[in-house]
Formats: structure tokens, C-alpha cells, sequence
């Protein structure tokens, strides 16, 4: 992962700490807010397979609770 803007949050405009993001299981993209009952046509971003917890490479500010990753 390269590093955006030497590791500025793009709130604050302070430094970020560098570290990884993992899930037990995934983390989902989709478009809207509404309440769902299945996670079907909803994109996975992180997802386990088999018994290795996949890390990714991510930023954080404490501040500003954001948190930037890449994803594959």
C-alpha cells in the first residue's frame, strides 16, 4: 500500500499511526443506509477464507475516528 499524503488524516490534517485492520469475518460495501436482511448484491471488501485472518496495511486517527485501508 502506498502511502497517501505522507499519512495526513484528511480531517484534522495530523499525522495518522500506521497499523492493520482485520475482521473475523467481513466487512461489506453497499450504497444506501436502509436495514437489510441478507447481504446479497452488497460488495465484500475483506472476507475470510479458510483460517487465516487476512491484515490489511491501514491508518487511523484517534481524533477524528477515521480509518483508511486499501482493499483488494
Amino acid at each position: 500500500m502506498r502511502e497517501f499524503k505522507n499519512g495526513i488524516c484528511p480531517k484534522c490534517g495530523l499525522k495518522m499511526e500506521s497499523g492493520y485492520i482485520y475482521t473475523t469475518k467481513q466487512i461489506k460495501w453497499t450504497y444506501n443506509n436502509k436495514p437489510k436482511f441478507t447481504v446479497i448484491g452488497d460488495e465484500t471488501l475483506i472476507d475470510i477464507s479458510g483460517f487465516a485472518m487476512k491484515k490489511l496495511v491501514s491508518y487511523r486517527c484517534t481524533d477524528c475516528k477515521v480509518v483508511i485501508f486499501e482493499y483488494d
